[in-house]
């Protein structure tokens, strides 16, 4: 997702943060059976699915959620579903501010809905024109192409067995839906076809969260 899954739990300086201080990890530790996974080392973007750095589970202690931006959202969902089911739960997180939808669609994502105009004129000439830029050696700093995100954040997680995911995210692309361009149930059908394609799961569980618009 965008900052909403992005917030940390805490920050030191920051007063907006609830759990400034790391009050409530204090009053709730992280249970014995949660272990959770991050990407993005430093930030980036790529044409083509990375799979060439390391990844592994982490325990989430008081010295490590104080030291690593982790996902509040991911985190307290984890343990959540680690109360409510009572198996060991790990949790994998990629976000990013301020980020489209598109960017985390993988390129399979696109076939549900190739025959919407906007993806046949626009999404897949991008897809594209990334894989070109790619081949020019051109570094790029910022998510603006379809795939970017998934190549970048989720596919190195791709041969993990998974059972669902969240999703937060949506302000960024408000205007899709009145400007001709293509509708987010559209993108969000492209983004789910997409991640039980590549994580070889069928009957992948997604949950979002609905946000409102900006101005009305």
């Amino acid at each position: 997702g965008q900052s909403n899954m992005e917030m940390p739990l805490w920050h030191p300086t920051r007063k907006r943060f609830r759990d400034k201080m790391g009050g409530l990890m204090r009053q709730f530790p992280p249970p014995a059976n949660l272990r959770v996974m991050m990407t993005w080392p430093e930030r980036g973007v790529s044409a083509t699915p990375r799979r060439d750095y390391p990844v592994a589970w982490t325990v989430p202690d008081e010295a490590w959620l104080s030291t690593n931006k982790f996902s509040a959202c991911a985190y307290y969902f984890g343990r959540e579903l680690l109360t409510t089911l009572d198996v060991p739960v790990g949790v994998m997180a990629a976000f990013w501010g301020g980020t489209q939808i598109a960017p985390w669609v993988p390129d399979c994502g696109w076939e549900s809905v190739k025959s919407e105009p906007y993806v046949a004129t626009n999404i897949l000439e991008r897809v594209a024109k990334r894989v070109a830029l790619e081949s020019e050696n051109k570094r790029r700093g910022w998510p603006g192409y379809p795939g970017d995100l998934w190549n970048e954040q989720v596919a190195v997680f791709a041969p993990y067995t998974v059972r669902g995911m969240i999703w937060y995210q949506g302000e960024s692309n408000i205007d899709e839906n009145f400007s001709g361009r293509l509708a987010y149930s559209k993108n969000l059908r492209a983004l789910m076809d997409g991640w039980r394609r590549e994580f070889d799961c069928p009957d992948l569980k997604f949950l979002f969260v609905e946000l409102a618009q900006f101005s009305y």
